[in-house]
């Protein structure tokens, strides 16, 4: 049977209520070559939204996928969407609950959805916290802050390298956003994964081919004193 397009999929998943926030063709591409190349069993997703990535996953892989996903109307459509699939597909509707599995191939971000990001990424860290292995993160659009936290927990488990996924223009639809993975890398002592920890989080912070990211690098640069406020307001809640 023949797999639908990234175009088909974007364009399938566009239509349907819900949709405001689904991922973009640039993501879904990038997700359907994850796939294809490294063909992962095992798959972790925060935020699963109407499915769209996750129809991804288990369209061009054998994967089993964990979903989670707390807002009732995504829910039900996931249940729809996915149907095809239901024997595949693990939803949990609260990130109180604790994934079935240490070990994961894939851990996609794209949520949770929640009213602050402080909040949103407690929730992620009280999901990530108990994973002894991830072979590959994928963190959809921007999100700086779990960004972070998905390199800081693989900096836990091992070196990494990343990779991105930049924005770029898509005809008919405007300026899109990408995404980031974080592959596993080899082992090492924990120093050394944690010095090139440092210099991957210097890498991501600055990138000026990605035009999103670039513009709102100059956004913050354009205002200092707002930017030194969001900082340290950022740094007051961690600590």
């Amino acid at each position: 049977m023949k797999k639908p397009s990234p175009e088909q999929i974007h364009t399938l998943f566009s239509s349907q209520m819900g949709a405001y926030a689904i991922a973009t063709p640039i993501n879904i591409n990038a997700i359907i070559a994850f796939c294809v190349s490294k063909k992962p069993k095992r798959v972790l997703e925060l935020g699963g939204g109407i499915g769209t990535l996750t129809y991804c996953v288990l369209n061009y892989s054998e994967a089993i996928v964990e979903v989670y996903e707390e807002n009732g109307f995504c829910r039900e459509k996931l249940r729809q969407n996915l149907n095809r699939w239901s024997e595949r597909v693990v939803l949990k509707k609260s990130y109180a609950q604790t994934p079935n599995l240490t070990d994961y191939d894939l851990v996609m971000i794209d949520g949770p959805d929640s009213v602050t990001i402080e909040e949103r990424d407690r929730l992620t860290y009280q999901v990530l916290g108990g994973l002894r292995n991830i072979r590959s993160f994928f963190i959809e659009g921007s999100r700086y802050s779990q960004r972070q936290l998905a390199q800081s927990k693989m900096a836990d488990i091992s070196l990494y390298f990343l990779e991105r996924v930049r924005g770029r223009e898509v005809e008919g639809l405007g300026l899109m956003k990408g995404g980031l993975f974080v592959h596993k890398a080899g082992h090492s002592p924990k120093p050394i994964r944690y010095f090139c920890h440092l210099l991957w989080l210097v890498y991501d912070s600055f990138d000026f081919m990605d035009p999103r990211r670039r513009n709102k690098i100059k956004v913050r640069l354009r205002n200092p004193f707002q930017t030194m406020l969001r900082f340290f307001r950022r740094f007051k809640n961690r600590v």
